[in-house]
């Protein structure tokens, strides 16, 4: 018996209107892609707005970022689009030496840098950088004052792992261009691409003659010949192991970017047509281009006050975290131990990180655009006596958890899917998320999450 699909997609975030993209332009591959949560492909909230309605976020997803700090809620996007919805649209792609680093270190040679040169040019042409006169004062502060500390300013952060320049992101003439309207309204099109909203998915089953089967949470079962598994770096290790399979990695090596905010009052006139469009990158003593300074300034709107921080990121990480599934009171559930700083590079490279924000506080042109309002922060940070437990307390993150179901080679006990993707021992499923990243790269992770999709629906594809 012929099953009905060729391929089910599961998860309509960025990896999954990626794979099905790429999947239904062979137009006699039958492909059903299911999302969890509701439609809501026709409404990309703004950023910060979107941060104040909770039914943008998935439910019973809670973080401890180090062992000090409260719980508090992971912010992963719900329905159509997933976070690509309401992320901050940052697109830039990791360094070559970041996925180089996954040949290297885990045998994933189809990730060596030359290989998958041409594909990150081709889909950078997807996110254009911020042209000049759509930045605000607060970029231009901050590229200035990288111009003053020796680092080149404006630079092609595509091409230059170091210095200040503008951000390529999923936005078009100051306005959100997500993973929906870039990959996946495009292909709707076709009759070969079908989407359903809320289908949850409770486990796969590849022990059937017909294919993969997929049972839903209605009871319902659903059959393909393959399973793409793009449910997100908490979601997917959660299927896995629902649906019996035990690699010992699922729900391991979880990664993610240690950032604080430093809240500021922006004195200079002007405003940007985007809430964060410039980057600067430098290096710690133990590290390179692993510090990221991002401004964000949201201008009054209505009745909302304006606000403006500085983001101050350690953009690689060695600490090592994981994922808890289920509670007594919620089965559902999923909670991260981040674990982040635990490694002693992070901590020193975060340690840096925070120097160099404070030198630029400190330089008398970024004062004169804006200066510091949380004088308790900005003293405990001063202190070397009280900066390492305030920011234990107070460290904060991008959202951008990774590596929950590796990839790496058969061998390797810790790996869930080989570097195609699919899952190792399983025949028919396959992750092509977040979730398979070995490592995290020095960028945020929706270019990478993107690139990934891309890469192996590709293959799949062949």
């Amino acid at each position: 018996m012929t099953p009905p699909y060729d391929v089910i997609v599961v998860g309509s975030g960025t990896a999954g209107c990626v794979v099905a993209n790429e999947l239904s332009a062979d137009r006699r591959r039958r492909v059903l892609l299911l999302e969890a949560g509701p439609d809501t492909a026709d409404r990309s909230p703004d950023w910060f707005s979107g941060l104040g309605d909770s039914t943008n976020f998935i439910p019973h997803r809670t973080v401890r970022r180090t062992p000090q700090a409260p719980i508090t809620s992971y912010l992963s996007g719900n329905g159509v689009g997933g976070s690509a919805r309401v992320n901050g649209m940052l697109a830039l792609a990791g360094l070559p030496a970041d996925y180089e680093r996954w040949n290297a270190e885990f045998g994933c040679t189809d990730w060596a840098a030359d290989v998958i040169g041409a594909d990150v040019d081709e889909l950078r042409m997807a996110f254009p950088v911020v042209p000049p006169e759509m930045t605000g004062p607060l970029d231009r502060a901050l590229m200035s004052a990288a111009g003053r500390f020796g680092f080149a300013q404006p630079v092609d952060l595509a091409k230059y792992a170091e210095g200040a320049g503008r951000l390529p992101l999923a936005a078009r003439h100051g306005v959100r261009r997500s993973s929906i309207e870039r990959f996946l309204q495009p292909a709707l099109d076709r009759d070969n691409l079908r989407l359903r909203t809320r289908a949850s998915v409770v486990r796969i089953d590849t022990g059937r003659r017909a294919g993969v089967e997929v049972l839903l949470a209605d009871g319902e079962t659903l059959t393909a010949r393959r399973v793409v598994l793009c449910a997100g770096t908490f979601e997917t290790p959660a299927i896995l192991l629902r649906s019996g399979v035990r690699r010992a990695g699922l729900g391991m090596n979880l990664r993610d970017h240690a950032a604080i905010s430093v809240p500021l009052k922006l004195t200079a006139p002007g405003d940007s047509a985007y809430w964060m469009a410039s980057a600067w990158r430098a290096s710690s003593a133990g590290g390179y281009a692993d510090i990221g300074l991002i401004p964000f300034h949201r201008p009054a709107r209505g009745p909302g006050a304006a606000t403006t921080f500085l983001m101050v990121a350690l953009m690689t990480c060695e600490s090592i975290g994981r994922l808890t599934f289920g509670s007594a009171a919620e089965p559902s559930a999923i909670h991260a131990d981040a674990n982040l700083l635990s490694d002693p590079a992070d901590a020193a490279g975060f340690n840096d990180a925070v120097d160099l924000a404070l030198q630029v506080l400190d330089d008398p042109g970024f004062a004169s655009a804006a200066r510091p309002t949380d004088a308790e922060q900005i003293a405990a940070l001063r202190d070397p006596s009280a900066r390492q437990a305030w920011v234990a307390r107070h460290l904060d993150g991008f959202f951008h958890a990774c590596g929950t179901a590796r990839m790496g080679t058969p061998g390797d006990p810790l790996a869930v899917t080989d570097q195609r993707g699919q899952v190792i021992g399983v025949d028919g499923v396959y992750v092509m998320d977040a979730s398979s990243m070995p490592t995290i790269p020095r960028a945020p992770t929706h270019f990478s999450t993107a690139l990934i999709a891309h890469r192996l629906a590709r293959q799949l594809s062949g």
